[in-house]
């Protein structure tokens, strides 16, 4: 399973529309894309500060919710069954994560790094 948990705040001018602007989430190491969700219905709302969507088969889910309203800071969660990473190995994976969900672009990259057994990857 892939997971990711990230924090990220939106310019002042920004605004975001959960549940009406498709969520698109890609995994890229390198030009190999490792994962996409795309939920084109958005984020339905789930209680006040929380937006929450899943796939059709169940198999990805993205989740945002609302830390703080001053200045606006959102936590967003992305869990993907069965993700294409490639064989663990003795080295790190540069990866790139790109969300895109409410309207709002974000990026970030970093190293995936194996464990001992060389079976799982995992972000610093």
């Amino acid at each position: 399973m892939l997971k990711l948990r990230t924090i990220f705040a939106p310019g002042s001018t920004e605004t975001a529309d959960f549940p009406n602007q498709p969520a698109v989430v890609r995994v890229h190491a390198g030009d190999t894309v490792v994962a996409v969700v795309n939920l084109p219905g958005g984020l339905p709302a789930r209680g006040k500060k929380a937006f929450v969507g899943m796939s059709a088969d169940g198999a990805a889910a993205i989740g945002v919710q609302v830390l703080r309203k001053n200045p606006l800071t959102y936590f967003l969660e992305v869990k993907l069954r069965d993700p294409v990473l490639p064989q663990a190995g003795a080295g790190r994976l540069d990866v790139t994560f790109t969300c895109e969900v409410g309207g709002l672009l974000s990026r970030v990259g970093g190293s995936l790094r194996p464990n001992r057994h060389g079976t799982r990857f995992h972000f610093p």
